[in-house]
C-alpha cells in the first residue's frame, strides 16, 4: 500500500517508533496490572469470607452482568469439564501443546467430546490472542 508523501524510509522509521510505543504501553500496563491483581486477589478473599460466590463478584462490582464476565464464566466451565471428565492429564503430562487438540480428537471418548465442546466455546466466544500489536498480521488473520 502506498502512502502519498511518505517515503519507504519514513514509513520504516514510523514502524520502529510504533513498535517502541506499543512495547512502552505494555510495560506501563503490567506495572499497574500486577498491583491491581494483588488487590483483586485480596478482594476475592474478602468475598469468600462474606460468602459471595466468585462467579458473582464481577456482577457485584458492576451492578450488572457483562459479556466479558459471561465469557470468563464460560471459560471456567471448560476448565470444570476437564476436571469432571478426568482429562487433566492431557494438559499436565505433555511437553508440547502443539497438536494437542488433534491428539485429543483422535483419542476419541471424553477427550474428543471435550474438543467438540471447546470448538463450540470458540464459536461463541472467539479466540483470545496475543497478536493484537503484530503489524505483520491483518485483521483477517
Amino acid at each position: 500500500m502506498r502512502h502519498p508523501g511518505r517515503s519507504p524510509a519514513e514509513m520504516g522509521d514510523y514502524l520502529v517508533y510504533t513498535r517502541e510505543h506499543v512495547r512502552w504501553s505494555w510495560e506501563r500496563h503490567f506495572e499497574l496490572m500486577y498491583l491491581l491483581l494483588i488487590n483483586h486477589a485480596g478482594f476475592y478473599d474478602l468475598c469468600t469470607e462474606l460468602s459471595i460466590p466468585h462467579a458473582d463478584v464481577a456482577t457485584f462490582l458492576q451492578g450488572y452482568d457483562s459479556r466479558i464476565s459471561q465469557g470468563d464464566r464460560a471459560l471456567w466451565q471448560m476448565v470444570d469439564l476437564v476436571k469432571e471428565k478426568d482429562l487433566t492429564q492431557w494438559f499436565t503430562s505433555t511437553e508440547t501443546y502443539s497438536g494437542l487438540l488433534n491428539r485429543m480428537r483422535t483419542a476419541g471418548g471424553e477427550a474428543a467430546n471435550w474438543t467438540d465442546a471447546f470448538d463450540q466455546f470458540l464459536d461463541e466466544w472467539g479466540w483470545r490472542t496475543e497478536t493484537g500489536a503484530r503489524s505483520a498480521l491483518t485483521q483477517l488473520d
